[in-house]
């Protein structure tokens, strides 16, 4: 059984935490040995953490996905500036729009299914290579607060679509849903950087392998949830401009 963390353990950990903004699993393992400190000890230390937002990293990993989702995003933003730029390069708009008109084909609901299915592709791409980054989870975990107290409106949190922006019981019912989900990442957010901390402790093959495994499954958890909020893309612009600026 693991012995009981220390207080001074613990508030050295928050005291490093809260002056970087961050602290990483290497740091946490130092401290709080996970063969010393008992998985409870240390689900409720990570959600102490969480409570405290202080986020949790991988030392030497943030760059790399960092520069994966900047790519994904750049990628997806230049193949749609290429047409936009094919439709606008004319002095003369109304020209250019009679010429298009009669050479370009109209899009087929084949062609729209396929730039449907591009473009979804490409946010998939973005959450997965944004979602191990903390800054995420805060982000979204903040976002959560202002649209419960009513500082931010839900149409402005998630993809609203062809909806009536007076529709109250709509405004109400995707409220209601966005917050649930949002708590449900938290909580998920927790279990998963517990299990991180558990993975940096003396582990035997049998149980490591067990570890990664729930790792994987609680990941991909977490990026369902992001899915399933589904937040405006001037949203997650936002947070891949602010995991950007963390490591620069």
């Amino acid at each position: 059984m693991g012995r009981r963390p220390k207080m001074a353990e613990v508030n050295r950990l928050i005291s490093m935490g809260k002056e970087k903004g961050y602290l990483t699993y290497e740091e946490v393992n130092d401290v709080l040995p996970p063969d010393i400190v008992s998985a409870e000890q240390i689900d409720d230390i990570m959600m102490l953490f969480g409570e405290m937002d202080i986020e949790l990293v991988e030392a030497g990993q943030k760059k790399q996905k960092i520069a994966l989702a900047m790519d994904v995003k750049e990628r997806i933003e230049e193949e749609f500036k290429i047409e936009e730029d094919a439709l606008i390069s004319s002095d003369d708009p109304v020209r250019l729009y009679l010429k298009e008109m009669g050479t370009v084909p109209l899009l087929t609901r084949e062609g729209e299914v396929e730039i449907a299915k591009r473009i979804e592709e490409g946010q998939n791409e973005v959450i997965y290579a944004v979602v191990n980054c903390p800054i995420t989870i805060r982000e979204i975990a903040s976002l959560g607060e202002k649209l419960k107290g009513g500082k931010i409106p839900v149409q402005e949190v998630v993809n609203w679509g062809d909806v009536d922006e007076a529709d109250g019981s709509r405004i109400r019912e995707e409220t209601k849903r966005v917050l649930k989900l949002i708590k449900g990442l938290k909580t998920v957010s927790n279990k998963l950087n517990s299990l991180r901390v558990k993975l940096k402790g003396k582990l035997n093959d049998k149980k490591r392998g067990k570890l990664l495994e729930n790792e994987k499954a609680v990941k991909g958890h977490v990026t369902k949830i992001i899915k399933d909020i589904n937040l405006d893309h001037i949203q997650m612009d936002r947070i891949i401009q602010k995991i950007a600026g963390f490591v620069e």
